[in-house]
């Protein structure tokens, strides 16, 4: 059986054959299983949100706030927020990702979970190699 779509509308026809036409009653059900995979797709607008430049700001200050009264875990749990914030916001080779991954690959290594610093600090030494900041002596030549 082979499916083919009619049309602007996007009429979906079932046919057993390419050159036969598929009976009236077919094509209803087409449109119903067309529309309902449309309508249970997330929009993208929806599905990702922007999140203000303040609003990274301000949660890049509480983290902080977080390390001074030692609260490692509620730190990275919000660093790891921030993360997923600026990779939304900005896009995976940003250098304002790239501050994130590197600033949660620092919680993580103060909270000791050292099973995935490494990733964060690869990530980030990714990004800022990408952006031409070599010179910068804050990036480590490996």
């Amino acid at each position: 059986m082979f499916l083919r779509t009619l049309g602007l509308c996007g009429i979906i026809t079932a046919t057993m054959s390419p050159s036969t036409e598929a009976p009236a009653m077919l094509r209803l059900p087409g449109l119903l299983l067309l529309t309902s995979i449309v309508l249970t797709l997330p929009a993208p607008a929806l599905a990702q949100q922007r999140v203000a430049p303040q609003q990274i700001q301000n949660a890049k200050r509480q983290a902080a706030q977080l390390h001074r009264q030692r609260k490692y875990a509620e730190m990275v749990t919000l660093q790891k927020q921030i993360h997923g914030w600026c990779r939304q916001s900005f896009g995976d080779r940003h250098i304002q990702t790239g501050a994130a991954a590197f600033e949660l690959g620092q919680g993580l290594m103060t909270l000791g979970d050292f099973g995935e610093v490494e990733p964060a600090f690869q990530e980030a030494l990714s990004i800022f190699r990408a952006q031409r900041i070599r010179s910068d002596p804050n990036v480590a030549s490996v």
